[in-house]
C-alpha cells in the first residue's frame, strides 16, 4: 500500500484572520477528487460514458 499523504487543516472557528494563525491545527488525509482509479475502473467508466453518447439519436 502506498504511503498516505496528510495535509494540515484548520477549522474556521479556530482561525484568527487578523494574525493568519490557526489555534488548533490538525492533520488529515489529502482530499482526492476525482477519486483515484485503477486502469480497469477508468476503462469501465469510459465505456459507460461512450455508450451513453451512442444512445442519443
Amino acid at each position: 500500500m502506498a504511503d498516505e499523504i496528510l495535509v494540515q487543516y484548520c477549522k474556521a472557528a479556530d482561525y484568527n484572520a487578523s494574525t493568519g494563525e490557526c489555534l488548533a491545527p490538525f492533520y488529515g488525509p489529502k482530499p482526492s477528487f476525482p477519486p483515484v482509479l485503477d486502469a480497469a475502473e477508468g476503462f469501465a467508466i469510459s465505456v459507460t460514458i461512450i455508450g451513453s453518447w451512442g444512445n442519443r439519436a
